[in-house]
């Protein structure tokens, strides 16, 4: 159980970040539903279609579970020059 919370308390973290995702294939739960990972290996999940399989695209994480997050692909050009820099390295104990 303090592993799924401290899980859940680091994908708390990229709530409406913008991340980069290399999409691998269709969730198995929805088949409009694309799967794919951030630089970190984090799991998200997005609506997309099955060009989307094999590019890298970018996602506003949308809302964060114990394991996945969730979010919304968003184009090139409406990123403003944003790149995945989220951090979610574990700071250490001083």
């Amino acid at each position: 159980e303090v592993l799924h919370q401290i899980s859940h308390d680091i994908n708390q973290t990229y709530l409406d970040q913008v991340v980069e995702v290399l999409v691998e294939e269709t969730s198995r739960n929805n088949p409009e539903r694309m799967t794919g990972r951030t630089r970190t290996s984090k799991l998200v999940n997005f609506p997309g279609d099955l060009s989307d399989i094999g590019t890298q695209v970018m996602v506003k994480i949308t809302a964060a579970k114990t394991f996945s997050l969730d979010g919304e692909k968003i184009e090139q050009e409406d990123t403003h020059g944003a790149a995945d820099t989220h951090d979610d390295s574990i700071p250490a104990n001083s």
